[in-house]
């Protein structure tokens, strides 16, 4: 029988969010018969690190307090010395910074940085740690073509080095039609949505403010904001401001996401920076039609607008302007939407995207002869 390839991922911690449900997703639809993982939290396990111990994995939590990290960097090299993997995947910087020392210093043959976003290429101490880390890393991930050009052009690591993995969904627990949503009382028109955290970077301010055009040509639309943050007493008095309490509805935290997307007609992301939004992924999947802002890798997400529609991020005009093209022609949002789910299903689902990092691992292992 084939030895099992041992993968040990490591990351900060596995509290919910974007990065962390990709960890679990490939935890989840992994092939446990070729390839045994584990989990290294470098601070605590989360709730998704938890729910990944429950299925059988094993799961380890170093404690990480503060900025100077010598004992946890002497545990993890311990735990990479017991476990003996053949890869190491670390994921967001702090991850990829200890990851790979601790990865080096055992001589892990393979050691795989994966970057989520542009945090990393904001601080130059940061990029000059992954140009010298860089060496000793068989790839560098990064979530969409946009970052992987940013990081060889940015940290100057060589082209070969950085490849592009795309960020992933279960899309089957978004295509498929859920009961019907409870909404809190709008108006009977059409729907709007957005799913995302209340905070400055998402830039609601200005989806608010391209609601006011909409409204003035299709009155009867209802815009709903899904999720909280530290912005929403500024967006209570935004709305307040332009007297938009029946027209725009905070939802709050929201935990029937699926169900929710398929109550919009049309789906917008406002942000002003992105790395692969799951987000409009997930949305998508449940046949949105979608208005993104063209930042990060949206572009590469709606396939350069063929499967949705790009505005200037920081253009409220222009965003009013798509999303009224679209409540106003029902036969190209509805052929945007069945593009997008499509779009969604071939290149974005978990299953594809867990196929195609078993490949990797097996390639880079290879070169070691230990496949």
């Amino acid at each position: 029988m084939q030895q099992k390839i041992k993968v040990v991922h490591i990351i900060d911690s596995m509290e919910v969010g974007g990065a962390q449900m990709q960890i679990a997703n490939f935890f989840a639809h992994t092939n446990r018969d070729k390839f045994e993982l584990s989990l290294i939290c470098l601070s605590y396990k989360g709730a998704l690190g938890e729910q990944i111990e429950r299925d059988g994995f094993r799961v380890e939590a170093l404690g990480k307090q503060g900025r100077i990290h010598s004992s946890m960097l002497w545990k993890l090299i311990g735990l990479l010395r017991e476990i003996k993997p053949d890869v190491v995947h670390c994921t967001i910087f702090t991850a990829n910074l200890w990851g790979r020392l601790a990865g080096l210093f055992v001589g892990a043959p393979v050691l795989i940085a994966h970057e989520q976003s542009t945090v990393s290429l904001e601080k130059w101490y940061r990029k000059v740690i992954d140009w010298i880390l860089a060496w000793g890393t068989w790839r560098i991930f990064a979530v969409s073509e946009n970052l992987r050009n940013r990081v060889v052009a940015e940290e100057k690591i060589p082209a070969r080095k950085v490849q592009v993995l795309h960020n992933a969904i279960d899309t089957s627990l978004f295509t498929n039609a859920p009961a019907e949503v409870t909404l809190p009382a709008g108006k009977p028109g059409i729907r709007v949505g957005i799913v995302g955290r209340l905070e400055y970077r998402k830039d609601h301010v200005r989806l608010i403010r391209a609601a006011v055009k909409v409204l003035q040509s299709v009155p009867d639309a209802t815009f709903f904001l899904a999720g909280e943050g530290p912005d929403r007493p500024q967006l209570e008095a935004e709305i307040e401001k332009l007297r938009l309490q029946k027209s725009v509805i905070l939802l709050g935290e929201r935990r029937d996401i699926p169900a929710l997307l398929h109550a919009f007609d049309v789906y917008v992301l406002s942000s002003i920076t992105e790395g692969l939004s799951l987000s409009i992924m997930e949305a998508m999947a449940a046949g949105c039609a979608v208005v993104a802002t063209d930042v990060g890798g949206n572009a590469e997400l709606l396939d350069n607008g063929q499967a949705g529609l790009l505005v200037p991020s920081g253009d409220p005009d222009r965003m009013a302007q798509a999303i009224m093209r679209l409540l106003q022609n029902a036969e190209e949002r509805r052929a945007f939407s069945e593009s997008a789910q499509r779009r969604a299903q071939e290149h974005f689902d978990i299953r594809v995207v867990s196929r195609q990092l078993e490949a990797l691992y097996v390639k880079a292992l290879r070169r070691w002869n230990l496949t």
